[in-house]
């Protein structure tokens, strides 16, 4: 439904669009302005990549939860049809700024959409709008949902609220139905509420479409360390063997604290602000206004993994936790079945007997 409606509105917009431009919709694609385009088409690019591959999808939970309700095969063509069509889409909504440029005769408008719908009316506003409404519910769904559920579930449950009947304090799951009462709901409620505020007035301070992706493209780079980390990872070869990886919580920790610190000082310090080149121009790769961007995410990305790298090893060789047994079952990625991982077969079976028995009794 998201999806169609944002192609809907997409196509809308082209019309309108072209409607203005001189060659109707294909001007659009044709268009060049006398000065000719700005550098650093190649910049953004690179950095979108490094992002894109590195750190940035783990961050959305509209990818991370959505990958384990289909079976592996299924997941993997969902998700390449689904990027296809996410960049078809951005490639098209780029022709707002190519009109943008037109039609205000200034190349790089600050902020394209919002000029673009200024110029043509009420109507275009009114889709332009539509458009960016539709492009963030998902993430706006996913991200009031993870916020509660971290206020009022795993923070809220070391504290005595009403309904929490467990004589022991610490975090709670969704299926702790018994010990969630209605004060834990008002509390994801007021965390909602507080997250809308708090976000909507970061408007005030930067109202550039782009930062939505740059700045927290830039913000979250440390999460990609420790999942790149998971695929390596070695389990006890059999249960409570003791020959696995011990756990390493401050391989996410160190490495996401890395990426949070370069994303707060490319917020206060990666732009131009009247005129003043920003602290951090000496660290620029590349040219055009992406410079700072790239330079800044080639060298935050390095120093999360080795901040990542040092936390692994910290808990490896110093404060040493217990390794980890691997779960019982994998999912088959043709059948979605799930089979027993070798050495792990006796748990499985108990599993899955304790699986008949509930299923039994219901």
């Amino acid at each position: 439904l998201q999806a169609g409606l944002g192609l809907t509105f997409l196509f809308v917009i082209l019309g309108l669009l072209g409607n203005e431009m001189p060659g109707g919709v294909n001007g659009l694609w044709t268009y060049e302005p006398e000065e000719g385009w700005q550098p650093g088409g190649p910049t953004w690019f690179i950095a979108a990549i490094i992002q894109g591959a590195l750190s940035y999808p783990f961050h959305d939970p509209v990818l991370t939860d959505r990958t384990f309700l289909s079976r592996p095969r299924t997941m993997l063509l969902a998700f390449g049809m689904g990027g296809t069509i996410a960049i078809i889409f951005i490639i098209l909504f780029s022709s707002v700024g190519i009109y943008a440029t037109f039609a205000l005769g200034t190349v790089g408008v600050a902020n394209p959409p919002a000029s673009v719908a200024r110029a043509l009316g009420s109507t275009a506003f009114a889709f332009i709008n539509l458009v960016m409404m539709t492009s963030s519910m998902s993430t706006l769904d996913s991200t009031f949902s993870s916020a509660s559920k971290l206020i009022a579930l795993e923070l809220g449950g070391w504290f005595p609220l009403p309904g929490d009947t467990r004589a022991e304090r610490g975090p709670l799951k969704l299926d702790d139905v018994r010990h969630i009462g209605g004060a834990h709901i008002l509390v994801a409620r007021c965390a909602i509420v507080v997250l809308m505020v708090v976000g909507t007035l970061y408007l005030y301070v930067d109202q550039s479409s782009i930062s939505g992706t740059t700045v927290s493209g830039t913000m979250v780079m440390g999460l990609g360390p420790p999942v790149w980390l998971l695929l390596g990872w070695k389990y006890n070869s059999t249960p409570g063997a003791g020959d696995g990886w011990r756990q390493a919580p401050l391989a996410f920790v160190f490495s996401w604290a890395t990426g949070a610190f370069f994303g707060v000082l490319y917020t206060m310090n990666g732009q131009n602000v009247d005129g003043v080149p920003p602290i951090l121009a000496p660290y620029a790769v590349g040219d055009g206004s992406g410079a700072i961007f790239l330079g800044w995410n080639i060298l935050g990305h390095c120093l999360c993994f080795a901040a990542c790298g040092l936390g692994f090893a910290i808990n490896q060789y110093v404060w040493k936790l217990e390794p980890l047994d691997a779960q019982a079952t994998i999912e088959d990625s043709a059948t979605g079945e799930r089979r027993a991982i070798p050495g792990y077969e006796d748990v499985a079976m108990a599993e899955r007997k304790a699986e008949m028995a509930v299923t039994v009794k219901i």
